[in-house]
């Protein structure tokens, strides 16, 4: 069965076409560096803000020290207010 669904899968995919753009002119992370996640998210933030996307370098530790710093205010507050903690889903 998944055999079959791997398949149809594939054939999917070669049905579906999509454009590709290339854009030049905007920040991009260093060749070899290992901030993918943190320009992921800096760009998903812009996009969701309507912002335009930045022509120069993002800086990746600014944005890491200042989603780090947004969590733990999050926490605090949500301690603060004795929210108790969201129920951990469990798996049998």
């Amino acid at each position: 069965m998944m055999m079959l669904f791997l398949a149809d899968f594939s054939l999917s995919i070669l049905q579906v076409l999509f454009r590709v753009e290339y854009v030049t002119g905007i920040a991009q992370q260093d060749s070899g560096s290992l901030n993918c996640g943190v320009f992921v998210d800096v760009y998903a933030e812009y996009l969701s803000e309507g912002l335009g996307i930045p022509s120069s370098g993002i800086d990746a530790q600014y944005h890491r020290m200042r989603y780090v710093t947004l969590l733990c205010k999050y926490g605090s507050v949500k301690a603060e207010n004795d929210d108790p903690p969201r129920p951990r889903s469990s798996f049998t």
